[in-house]
Order: structure tokens, then C-alpha cells, then sequence
């Protein structure tokens, strides 16, 4: 592993052999090479980029089209991660895609996405709505397993990102494990968004979130990710009054 590797690590949230079967076989380099090129960027023009995470993602509205979404994670606040992402389309997709061929810049840019964030802003929404694990994170990783544990940290910040932007007064969300009664080989994460409002508010609250967020999520999981995540994962939620 190169230095700039080592400084910028690419965190395969999928399997290698996803991009392998997405890709045709002259293409993969491509990625691998986009890699190294944001690296290299990220490091000559000071960019705060701490990760770049490659997954697996299937449109929800047309199931046949496939991609690998490749996010950028940034550790400056979100105004400047913006910026980044302008700079980083201008000095590495654009003139990547330059370089190709018509044949190739068709079937590479269609099979790969982009998403930026911003560690900060994360940080400042976690410690305003704070996940509580009442059970040990490590049941989790024990149920989920290292990608479906990556998809729980996901859906949780989706939920607090969503609670900031519609104003939905969520102060914690509690995590805990579950046994069911009748089917004791079933165990789940039973996740419960808390709201400082009264009861059928809350509900309201609970119920436009698993419409906005969840549901979403979970279309744009493969079959795979939805077997091993779906099934593991509940939710409910409990009111101040």
C-alpha cells in the first residue's frame, strides 16, 4: 500500500468483485485509477478527504440499473466540503472522462456515482440527536455483520439528517436487541426514535420517517444487503408525553 493509500484509505463497503461484475474488464483499471487520482488531488491541493467508501447501489425506481457509489468523506464543515466537491469534478471526473473514448465514457460513467460528506456536520447532528446503544455495539456487528453495521450507521444519519430538515422534534435514537417470543431464532436491532412531543404527534413523526427515509433506503439496497439488513432491523418510537 502506497503512502497516499495509507494517508487516504478506500474502504470497499461492497465486495471487490461487485465493481468486477459492474464493470467490463477493460473499465475496472478505471476505477481503481479514479482512486488514485482523487488521492493524489485530495493531497496537492490540501483537501481535508479522510475516506473514499465504494458501494454497491440499485436505483429505486428502475431495479435493473445498477451502479457503485463512491463517496468522499470530508473533515471540514459542509459550506467547504462543497467547494471540494466543485474542485474535485473539475480536476478529476472531467478530465478523466476527457480522456475516454466515447464507448468508454458511456459505460463507465453510467456504472458510477458520487456523493460527498462532511465528518463535521455529521458530528455537529450527532451530538444534537445522539444514538444511545442500550444494548453493546457489538451485538450489533454480531447480527449485521461489517457491511450491514455500515448500513445501521447509515440509515441513522439519514434519519437525523431528515429529522434536522422537516424540523421533527427527535432528541435520541435508542438501539437495543431483540428476541422474538414465539420465534426465538430471531433476533433483531429494535431502533427507537424518542420525541418531545405529544403521543399521535409522535407517531405522525415516526410514520413520515419510515415513509421518507427508511423505505427509500432500503429500495436502493441490492438483494443481498436487503436480505441480510431487512430482516435484522425494527423500528418504533416513544414520546415525551
Amino acid at each position: 500500500m502506497t503512502e497516499t493509500a495509507k494517508l487516504i484509505p478506500a474502504v470497499w463497503i461492497t465486495k471487490p468483485a461487485v465493481a468486477d461484475r459492474l464493470l467490463p474488464v477493460d473499465l475496472r483499471p478505471l476505477l481503481d485509477e479514479t482512486i488514485d487520482r482523487t488521492r493524489q488531488a485530495a493531497i496537492e491541493n490540501q483537501w481535508p478527504l479522510t475516506k473514499i467508501e465504494i458501494d454497491y447501489h440499485q436505483d429505486m425506481e428502475f431495479e435493473w440499473m445498477e451502479y457503485l457509489l463512491v463517496t468522499l468523506r470530508f473533515a471540514s464543515p459542509w459550506e467547504e466540503t462543497q467547494r471540494h466537491r466543485s474542485a474535485f469534478y473539475q480536476t478529476v471526473v472531467k478530465s478523466m472522462q476527457q480522456e475516454l473514448g466515447p464507448l468508454a465514457r458511456y459505460l463507465f460513467i453510467g456504472k458510477i456515482s458520487y456523493q460527498f460528506t462532511s465528518n463535521s456536520r455529521r458530528a455537529e447532528i450527532a451530538k444534537l440527536i445522539p444514538s444511545v446503544w442500550i444494548t453493546k455495539p457489538a451485538v450489533a456487528d454480531r447480527l449485521l455483520g461489517a457491511r450491514g453495521r455500515h448500513l445501521l450507521d447509515e440509515v441513522i444519519d439519514r434519519i437525523r439528517q431528515a429529522a434536522i430538515e422537516n424540523q421533527w422534534p427527535l432528541t435520541k435514537i435508542e438501539i437495543d436487541y431483540h428476541q422474538d417470543m414465539e420465534f426465538e431464532w430471531w433476533e433483531y436491532l429494535l431502533l427507537v426514535l424518542h420525541f418531545d412531543c405529544h403521543w399521535e404527534e409522535a407517531q405522525q413523526h415516526c410514520d413520515d420517517c419510515l415513509d421518507q427515509v427508511v423505505d427509500p433506503f432500503q429500495r436502493e439496497l441490492g438483494p443481498l444487503a436487503k436480505h441480510l439488513f431487512i430482516g435484522k432491523i425494527s423500528y418504533g418510537f416513544d414520546s415525551s408525553s
